[in-house]
Order: structure tokens, then sequence, then C-alpha cells
């Protein structure tokens, strides 16, 4: 879905709310393509092309069940094309995920897209999720598609200058507000497949696998290996 010189009307079927969130850059350790890394709030894989950009990322993901306690939690699992690499400007990040919530020991689910702003889309545990992003030179698209309900979420511009991407995230994320990291909720297991960048599927790339490890040392949440068509597990560890 594109539009001609702004950002067009998100299109969501279903009932939806509007929220704004938070853009931050990518808070993941630096380390060559191919390798392993850390970072405090984020586990998965990013592949990583300094000297070439990133037009198109997907994956397909089930969305988790959380189990809460007595302390309120959340837990994201997205796609994310981003730009910082080295001497490259930071660019906003564009994104689609789902999000959990654990809050007086209740759970609650929603998935969303997020350009300037983001836009929410009920979802339940046990849903398929289908997260695709394009970003050229001046054009974009987001989406975001419940394969079990039908019910989906998008945005498009045309005729924007957009920086290059040069960094696709596909990855399981603890929340930050105020600059203060949030507990993560316990989502078990979460599988992500079909992980693309472009025509390839990361277990075709050099992808750099991301482990979620606190500044005390704590590991917070592990990915497992890249499998066939890029298809890889995230554990939840510690909140």
């Amino acid at each position: 879905m594109r539009t001609s010189r702004a950002w067009a009307a998100i299109a969501v079927l279903g009932a939806v709310g509007l929220g704004v969130g938070t853009l931050t850059a990518p808070a993941v350790a630096a380390s060559a393509p191919g390798t392993a890394t850390s970072s405090p709030n984020r586990a998965g894989y990013v592949v990583v092309r300094a000297d070439a950009a990133i037009h198109h990322a997907r994956a397909e993901w089930v969305v988790p069940s959380v189990t809460c306690g007595k302390t309120d939690a959340r837990a994201e699992f997205l796609v994310r094309l981003s730009g910082q690499v080295g001497g490259h400007k930071r660019t906003v990040p564009f994104a689609a995920g789902t999000t959990a919530v654990c809050s007086g020991g209740n759970a609650t689910y929603f998935g969303w897209i997020n350009v300037f702003g983001r836009s929410r889309l009920p979802v339940r545990a046990g849903d398929t999720i289908k997260a695709d992003i394009f970003c050229g030179y001046q054009e974009a698209d987001l989406s975001i598609e419940d394969l079990t309900s039908g019910a989906g979420a998008g945005a498009g511009a045309a005729d924007i200058p957009f920086p290059a991407r040069h960094r696709a995230y596909f990855i399981a994320k603890s929340a930050t507000t105020a600059g203060d990291r949030q507990p993560l909720a316990d989502f078990g297991r979460l599988r992500f497949t079909r992980a693309s960048v472009g025509a390839a599927t990361l277990d075709q790339l050099a992808a750099t696998r991301v482990v979620m490890r606190s500044a005390e040392g704590v590991t917070r949440a592990v990915p497992g290996a890249l499998g066939a068509q890029g298809a890889f597990d995230v554990v939840w560890r510690h909140r």
C-alpha cells in the first residue's frame, strides 16, 4: 500500500487501538557479521551490510503464551530495519511485531507496526504472525498480518527520501520505559520461521547471533542455531 508525498493512513482490518511508541537505536554490541555478540535487551539474529543497503526483511512467528507472576513484565517479538553502521547517520527504524504484557498477573497481547508512531492490532497467544518490511530510497511499505484471524495492518509512503538501512533484526526484546528496562515476560520458547533478507533466508547469510545478557552478566534470553528456511528459536531464561 503506497501513497504520494506523505505517509498513508494506517489501514487496519478489525478493531484497533492507536498508540505512540518511543523509537530507540538498537542496543547491540559491535561485532563482525556471522559471529556472536550480546545485548542487554535483545535476543535473536541481525544481518549487517555496511557497504550495501538492505531493502526488504520479513519473518513469521507464533505468538508465545507468557507466564505472568506478581511482577509486571513485557516481551516484544519483531522484525526491524535500521541504519546505524559506522559513519552512517542514525535513521528512524521501521519495525513490525507483537507484544505480550503481564499486568496484575494477567496477560494481554497485541500486534503493531512502527513508523513515526505505533498502530496496534489485536492478536492472541497461538496466532501465527507474518511481518513484512520494505524500504527503498523513496518509498516504503510495512505490514503485519495475523494469519490465524485474517486481520492485518499496513502503512506506506512514496516520494520521500529515506536514508539507507544497513541492519535487519529478527529479535525478542524487553521493553524500555523512560530509559529503564522492564522485566522480560516469561515467553518460554519463541520460534521464528521464514526469516529472510531480500531473496535469501537467514541460514544462507552471515547473520550475527545475539544473546540477551544484562550488564550484571545475567542471561535473559538465548537464540538457538539457524535452521532451514531461516527458522530459529529464542528461549527465555530470566526476567
